[in-house]
């Protein structure tokens, strides 16, 4: 029998700090599969952000009474989007950085919910370029 969950926390794993320059979590209606895709399509392909994490950023910790409802009946898909910054071009750089979920099957009197706001248009630094291959 499924039960609805609730996410209560959210906190980032950070394995090589070298190079984590931020990530996203992202839900998807959609399952995603392991395959690179173009930051910019996120929005487009109807993922909604849950968490944001960069250098100086801890975890999200909600409320006792809130948390991100996750549906009994529905699917959830999750993404975690890597952003790097390699500019130093060092060799030989890994990285198994992750986001951990705090969940509970309690009911909560609120359902969380992320209204970001802000600009989306950045520019990289002068030094940079925008494209980049990755052997995988």
């Amino acid at each position: 029998e499924s039960v609805k969950r609730y996410i209560t926390a959210i906190a980032p794993r950070i394995d090589n700090e070298t190079i984590t320059h931020h990530m996203l979590l992202y839900v998807s209606p959609d399952p995603v599969g392991s395959a690179p895709v173009s930051c910019s399509s996120a929005p487009d392909l109807g993922w909604k952000l849950y968490y944001g994490w960069a250098p100086g950023a801890g975890p999200h910790v909600l409320p006792a009474d809130v948390g991100f409802p996750l549906d009994a009946d529905e699917p959830v898909h999750f993404v975690v989007q890597m952003h790097y910054n390699n500019f130093q071009h060092l060799a030989g750089e890994e990285d198994a950085s992750g986001i951990d979920l705090c969940t509970t099957t309690d009911a909560l009197q609120h359902d969380a919910d992320v209204l970001a706001v802000g600009g989306t248009n950045f520019d990289l630094p002068a030094n940079a370029t925008s494209t980049l291959t990755c052997d995988l």
